[in-house]
C-alpha cells in the first residue's frame, strides 16, 4: 500500500466530519489534528523540541521499518512533547485546528524549507521528513475515518 500524496491528504482533510470519533486510541478529533501539526511545526523550525531522543537504533533501524511496515493502531509510543493527551496541550476547535494543519501541510507540500532535527529520528532529509509526515497523517486520518 502506497502512502497518499499531500494533495490526496489535503482532500481527505477537507472531507473531515467534525463529529468523527476515533476508531482506536485516546485522542479526540481536535487533539489528533494538534498531534499531527506539532511534528510538522518542528520540521519547519516553528517549534523546538526540548529533549531530542534520537539514537543509532531509532535512526537506522526503527525509521526504515516504520516507513515500510503498517503502523500499529493505538500501540505506538509518541515523543512526550507530541503527546497531546499526556502533555495536556492546548486544543482549539476542530475547525481552527483543521485550518492550521492544512496550512502546515501546504508548506510541507511546497518543500521550500530547511528541515530541522526530528525529535525521535534525528537528522532527516526533506524527502524523509515529507514521507514520514505523509505516513503519519494517513495513519491518523484513518483513525478518524477520513
Amino acid at each position: 500500500m502506497s502512502t497518499p500524496t499531500f494533495p490526496e491528504l489535503s482532500q481527505r482533510l477537507g472531507k473531515l466530519d467534525p463529529n468523527a470519533k476515533a476508531r482506536w486510541g485516546k485522542m479526540n478529533l481536535a487533539q489528533m489534528l494538534v498531534h499531527c501539526r506539532i511534528p510538522m511545526e518542528t520540521g519547519l523550525g516553528l517549534r523546538e523540541v526540548e529533549k531530542p531522543s534520537a539514537n543509532f537504533a531509532t535512526r537506522w533501524l526503527v525509521f526504515p521499518l516504520l516507513m515500510k511496515l503498517p503502523w500499529p493502531k493505538g500501540k505506538a509510543q509518541t515523543h512526550p512533547e507530541f503527546n497531546v493527551v499526556k502533555a495536556d496541550l492546548p486544543v482549539r476547535s476542530v475547525a481552527e485546528e483543521a485550518s492550521d494543519l492544512a496550512e502546515k501541510m501546504k508548506t510541507f507540500m511546497e518543500g521550500k524549507f530547511e528541515p530541522r532535527t526530528h525529535a525521535i529520528f534525528g537528522k532527516l532529509s526533506l524527502g524523509q521528513w515529507t514521507d514520514l509526515q505523509r505516513k503519519h497523517l494517513d495513519h491518523h486520518f484513518r483513525q478518524f475515518g477520513i
